[in-house]
Order: C-alpha cells, then structure tokens, then sequence
C-alpha cells in the first residue's frame, strides 16, 4: 500500500499546484483592462469554478489518505463529507459550463449589437451570473438524487459544444465587423468589437481543449458502462480524469495569457503603421482650439472617447 499513498501523495501535490494556478487566472482576470463590466461576471465565474474543481478533488483525495476507501465514493450515504465534496465538485463542473456559454452569448451579442456599458446592464449581467449559479447548484443535485449519470453529463457536453461554436462565430464576427465599420460608427464601439476579438481567441483554445476531456470521459465511461462489473474501472477512470483536470487548471492560465502577449505583439506591429503621439503636452485644432494631452495612452483614449464627437 505504499505505492498507494505515495501516488496519494504526488496527487496532492497536483492539486496544491492547481490551486494556485487559479488564484493566478482569477489574478489575470482582475487586472484585465481589455475586459469590459458586463462579461466580467461571468469570466470571473468561470475562473471561480476551477478553483472549486481543484478544491474539492483536493478534499477528496485527502479523504482517501485518511482511510476512505476509494470504491466507497459511489456511495455517499457512508461519508457525509464525501457527499458534500461530490456535491459541490458537481456544482463546479458545472458553473464552469454555464459561465463559459453565457459569457460566448454576451460576446457574441457585443460583437454584433454593442453593448452599452451602464449600470443597468453591469446589475443585469450580475444577475445572470446568479441564476447561472442556481443552476449549476441544481445541476449537482440532480445528479446526485436522478440516476441518469451520463445523461445529465452529456447535456452539460452538448451546452459546452454550443458555447465553443458561439464564441469561435463571435471571434469571426467581430473580425469582419471591425473591419466594415471603420469609420461608421463610434470610437467606443469599434473598442468593444476589439474586445470581443481579443478574448475570443484568448479563450478558444483552452474551451477546445476543455470541450475534448469532457467528451472523451463522456465516451469512456458510457463504454464501460456497457461491460459487467465495470464500476472499479469507471472510478479508475474517473479518478484520472479529475488529474488531467488539475493539469488543465494549471496549463489554462499560462494558455490564455500567452494568447494575450501574441495579441499585444501584433497591435505594436499594427501601430507602427500610423503616426505615435509625440512627447507634447498639447496640439492645436485648425481652428486653433488646444487639445490637452494626456500622460498614457488609457487616459488620452479615454479622453477622446468622451469629447470627440
């Protein structure tokens, strides 16, 4: 049984690893400037939920090194503790869905309407963020109390299809959207249009390469459900796959701010094609109206965004 702790505690490891590694993308998604108020609800969601993936696995996993045995996490009526981590791993499982479609739905609503940053749109995206959560909340139990395992899975896999379809249209969308309103409409919303391309394609890779476990475990397991006396083998597999998910947590945030520097690096190669603003506190219109400079460039596009009409 050394080999077993061993592995227990290698696993662990892991899961401390992951830990951080979502704390971090909650970090990078904090200090987002690209990032507009009304989709921040719901990437913030989806970060929360891989930090709550990693913890309870890591509870689970500490559950076993004190003495669970492992066989006993089919059955959660022999450990309460066990029934509580099962239900809020579900419940993770499954915001990590419902926020990643809702937050697909809001960019690609952005990239084709624009939408207005205010109060009132900031509280409805506060609330969607909520009712995502009560569903994910029924999710877990639903799972838990109806016996329709797989199921219930590959409903949240056909959501996460959909959500990865809406967000690679979006990235599309705004592209060609960027393009066809040069000069149409406000500097404001040509801004958002860019925002929704920039974390589009930040996060169509790490939602592919999420979208492809979920459907491989849901192919396995539904397999080995067809064979005899498989439950050993469906909690093996399990077991694993919840590993590759800690890898996955760790690997994601690194993804998605790679994806951000390759970005950066090709609007510095894009703005060399215009004019830089010169080291100048002031310029003069034709007209011979000063226009005051700013001292960064976020606060002079902020101050053309709101005076140039």
């Amino acid at each position: 049984m050394d080999w077993f702790y061993f592995l227990g505690f290698v696993e662990f490891l892991i899961i401390i690893i992951a830990l951080f590694s979502s704390v971090y993308f909650v970090y990078l998604i904090a200090i987002a400037t690209f990032l507009q108020a009304t989709s921040r609800p719901f990437l913030l969601l989806f970060t929360v939920s891989l930090f709550f993936l990693a913890l309870t696995h890591g509870f689970q996993t500490f559950e076993f090194l004190i003495g669970v045995r492992p066989e006993d996490s089919t059955s959660y009526t022999s450990s309460m503790r066990m029934y509580v981590w099962s239900l809020l791993h579900e419940f993770a499982f499954a915001l990590h869905t419902f926020a990643l479609f809702a937050f697909s739905v809001d960019r690609y609503i952005t990239a084709k309407y624009s939408i207005a940053q205010s109060l009132r749109n900031r509280i409805f995206s506060i609330s969607i963020g909520a009712v995502i959560s009560i569903l994910s909340m029924i999710y877990a139990q639903v799972i838990h109390l109806v016996n329709f395992h797989i199921i219930a899975i590959t409903c949240l896999n056909i959501v996460d299809m959909i959500a990865l379809i809406v967000l690679v249209l979006s990235s599309k969308f705004s592209i060609k959207h960027y393009k066809n309103t040069a000069g149409v409409t406000s500097l404001e919303q040509r801004f958002q249009i860019s925002d929704v391309y920039i974390w589009t394609q930040a996060l169509i890779p790490p939602a592919c390469l999420a979208f492809l476990l979920k459907f491989t475990y849901v192919i396995v397991v539904w397999m080995l459900q067809t064979v005899e006396d498989s439950m050993s083998y469906q909690i093996t597999f399990t077991h694993f796959f919840q590993i590759v998910l800690d890898l996955f947590t760790i690997a994601i945030p690194f993804l998605v701010s790679s994806n951000h520097r390759r970005l950066n690096k090709l609007k510095l190669r894009n703005r060399g094609r215009v004019n830089p603003i010169d080291p100048i506190t002031h310029v003069k219109t034709l007209d011979g109206k000063p226009i005051h400079l700013k001292t960064t460039f976020h606060d002079h596009f902020d101050f053309l965004k709101n005076h140039w009409k």
